[in-house]
């Protein structure tokens, strides 16, 4: 939950970035930090942030860990079945969330062409 004095425009912060920081120092919660009504940064005190970083390589070690013992046990997939497997659940939360997957284009397919004053078309670079 953020709290609405906990959100200021990126403009306040730049003027008053001293009061920022004192109040966030005295407070412990982050600062949601906005440009033009939208949230564009998160400003936080080094001892949460710490914490979030620690959070975060537990959950990792733990990951690491449990794959470990699964291997230990023989408990191991096959590449191409792990991949097949990710793609399903990528798939399925993907629709279960109502966003639509996106696919990378490959590198042949992904360049674009501009059409010149002569109408040729070519690839896109400074304009001349």
């Amino acid at each position: 939950m953020h709290l609405a004095a906990d959100i200021h425009s990126l403009t306040d912060f730049r003027t008053r970035a001293k009061e920022h920081l004192a109040r966030m120092k005295k407070t412990g919660r982050p600062e949601i930090l906005t440009v033009n009504g939208r949230a564009e940064a998160v400003l936080l005190p080094p001892a949460l942030y710490d914490r979030l970083v620690e959070l975060a390589l537990a959950e990792v070690r733990e990951k690491i860990d449990l794959g470990l013992a699964q291997a230990d046990r023989g408990d191991l997939l096959e590449a191409d079945a792990a991949l097949a497997s990710r793609r399903a659940r990528r798939t399925r939360s993907a629709q279960h969330e109502g966003t639509p997957k996106t696919r990378r284009r490959s590198k042949s397919t992904s360049k674009s062409t501009r059409s010149t004053s002569s109408g040729r078309n070519r690839p896109p670079g400074p304009a001349t």
